[in-house]
């Protein structure tokens, strides 16, 4: 066994098995099952269900809180249940932890699972059903999965980080001027020239209408 998975610490994880639907495999005396589930995590004694009578396709609803590890395998058999004989398997299937909870950012909340359960029929394997099951209650932080080698995100983000810090250069370029942008002092002291200049003439202009308007009045008297 690694040693990432020596050191992963022990977690609560209820599971509910709820239902399942399955195939009559023709290896009973009876139309219908009585069908049950065996629920073995990580090589320690089963838990079961009860057995639901006379039917392919039972309803449990019954919860079971275990400890696990974020790398456990849960293993779970479907039996169909006889008084007068050994039972019979009628499936089996696991659920490698580790997986969902790298698709679930490290949590299982309330989480539906259907598995799909295998048999054998004749020396060949065959769909045997369908078991629905419900994981609750299981979080693991980030840097425990990451010592597994799953690296898992924080929680949605809007843009990537590269994009954050572009946009805030943005935004600081934008409140502040920029340099290519300011005139020069030769730029300044050519606008003031060229100011002075046309108030110049303007003056200038003034000063001949004022000679024109009193050589007009001297002549006039």
């Amino acid at each position: 066994m690694a040693s990432g998975q020596t050191q992963a610490p022990l977690s609560q994880l209820q599971v509910t098995i709820k239902s399942a639907k399955l195939k009559d495999t023709g290896s009973g005396f009876f139309s219908k099952g009585d069908p049950y589930v065996e629920m073995t995590v990580d090589g320690q004694p089963p838990r079961k269900t009860e057995v639901v009578k006379k039917t392919w396709h039972p309803s449990w609803n019954e919860h079971f809180t275990v400890l696990v590890k974020p790398d456990t395998c849960l293993d779970f058999k479907v039996f169909n249940h006889f008084a007068i004989k050994s039972d019979v398997p009628l499936g089996h299937g696991q659920v490698q932890l580790l997986p969902l909870l790298k698709a679930h950012n490290g949590k299982l909340t309330n989480l539906p699972f259907a598995l799909e359960i295998k048999t054998e029929v004749k020396g060949n394997t065959v769909k045997g059903g369908d078991l629905h099951l419900v994981f609750d209650g299981l979080c693991v932080k980030a840097d425990v999965l990451a010592r597994l080698g799953v690296i898992i995100q924080n929680g949605p983000s809007s843009q990537p980080n590269g994009d954050v810090g572009n946009a805030h250069r943005g935004r600081s370029n934008s409140s502040q001027p920029n340099n290519a942008q300011r005139p020069s002092q030769g730029d300044l002291a050519s606008q003031a020239a060229a100011i002075a200049a046309g108030a110049l003439e303007q003056l200038t202009i003034h000063q001949e209408w004022g000679k024109e308007e009193i050589s007009t009045t001297a002549a006039s008297w």
